[in-house]
């Protein structure tokens, strides 16, 4: 066994020193490259026998050479055979990848962190986020800027997810767990209503993300609350807003309309601004303000705690809106059905309608006194009426035979009228005292008549 060992040993080392001499002869002679070496065969070079060479075909193999079978085979004559050669040996040389960064365990206990970045033009927005992620030992991964409809978007990494394919092979991406958006900057020329209101659009994003999830039912609780303060909330943790003078106007319009809705961090630290909408945590600098995001864990979960109450009554507040509009809507539904319908008024009313006119015109014509003392007529004539038609045709004032029926009807209450009027004349004659003086003065009219005739 050694005997073999050292052979093969020997005929490697002479192979290769025939092919160098071979290659030498050959540029001598012809000046040209050498060819595949499987284009034809080598010719035995005299200090070595031919049995030792054709003894290794497995030296020619493509993990020590690198063939150039991408060019077409061409015929050669018989005198070019000598020429043909085959190409250097070669080692093979692997590239490792690179090393990743190892999580720390504050990265790898971060959660999400989503930060807005505010404020005016040059106020160093950028610089603010290159200072949070860059020489950062808890960031593992940065990537690159993307270009977002409400700004730029940076996102970051401070932990690793590994995978496996189906062979067993591990697989390491960036968690992606750190997001920072830097909104465009304003000056004091931009409008600061329509500035706020883009801005509580992206900050209402994941609100209504989250409200559509529970349940309208609901009520604010501390178990909701600890669930949408955890560190997977997909609500945004705070705005740093970047301040460097004294706030003007549109400053203060700004802090007041948003601070119900997102934590405030207000940057460099201003004394003179006491507002309570802002966050209880207020950091001196941009490096205390990345201390307590990346290394405190406390600071990070008063941050997801503020914005979970803010979400909350947010929440309350949509709700009772949508309570008023539901009530206005039911108001609007109910008024509509209660509406005056002509058509079904004319078919329930218009059938009687002359009728209840003829009655009421009756009832003014009549008096109060008439109508007791003829109380008892009525009762007797509505019997025999009764008793004469059991279904009375109906009377309507407005049709001529109707109107006729109408004028008859009033000659009765003429009678009792007119009766009733001289009965009480009669009444009064009925004293002594009045006929008397009637009489007499009959007579004597009577008598200055036949005189002056």
């Amino acid at each position: 066994m050694e005997g073999n060992i050292s052979t093969s040993t020997s005929t490697v080392r002479s192979l290769h020193q025939n092919i160098s001499e071979i290659n030498t002869y050959l540029a001598a002679n012809n000046g040209s490259a050498p060819s595949s070496p499987r284009s034809s065969a080598l010719p035995s070079p005299p200090d070595s026998p031919s049995s030792d060479v054709s003894s290794l075909p497995s030296v020619s193999s493509s993990f020590f050479f690198s063939s150039s079978a991408a060019s077409p085979r061409q015929s050669r004559p018989h005198s070019d055979h000598g020429r043909d050669t085959t190409e250097a040996l070669i080692i093979p040389c692997l590239t490792m990848p690179s090393a990743l960064c190892r999580p720390t365990p504050y990265g790898q206990t971060l959660g999400e962190l989503r930060l807005l970045v505010l404020g005016s033009q040059g106020a160093g927005k950028s610089f603010l986020t290159g200072l949070l992620l860059e020489d950062n030992e808890d960031v593992v991964e940065v990537g690159t800027w993307e270009d977002a409809e409400y700004g730029k978007v940076l996102r970051a990494s401070t932990d690793w997810i590994e995978h496996k394919d189906n062979h067993g092979l591990e697989k390491f991406e960036p968690t992606r767990n750190v997001e920072i958006i830097e909104l465009p900057g304003y000056n004091y020329h931009t409008d600061g209503h329509e500035l706020i209101t883009n801005i509580k659009t992206i900050i209402h994003s994941p609100f209504n993300a989250v409200s559509d999830v529970l349940h309208p039912d609901q009520q604010p609780s501390a178990v909701v609350a600890n669930l949408i303060s955890s560190a997977s909330t997909p609500l945004y943790t705070a705005l740093v807003f970047l301040l460097p003078s004294a706030p003007t106007v549109l400053d203060q319009l700004i802090i007041d309309n948003l601070g119900n809705d997102i934590p405030i961090i207000v940057l460099p630290r201003l004394r003179d601004l006491g507002s309570a909408k802002l966050s209880s945590f207020r950091p001196a600098n941009a490096v205390a303000l990345r201390a307590g995001l990346f290394h405190s864990p406390e600071t990070l979960t008063l941050l997801r705690t503020e914005a979970a109450d803010r979400f909350l009554r947010w929440r309350e507040v949509e709700r009772s809106v949508d309570h008023v509009h539901q009530a206005q809507r039911e108001r609007d539904v109910h008024r509509e059905k209660q509406r005056w319908d002509k058509a079904k008024w004319e078919s329930e009313w218009m059938v009687t309608l002359s009728q209840d006119v003829s009655k009421r015109v009756r009832e003014g014509t009549i008096t109060e006194r008439d109508i007791k003392r003829l109380q008892p007529q009525r009762a007797e004539r509505s019997i025999s009426s009764s008793r004469l038609y059991a279904n009375p045709p109906p009377f309507d004032p407005l049709h001529l035979p109707s109107l006729l029926m109408f004028s008859v009807s009033l000659l009765d209450p003429l009678r009792s009228r007119i009766g009733s009027t001289f009965s009480k004349f009669w009444d009064a004659l009925g004293e002594f005292h009045v006929r008397f003086a009637l009489i007499g003065g009959f007579c004597v009219g009577v008598g200055v008549g036949f005189f002056v005739r």
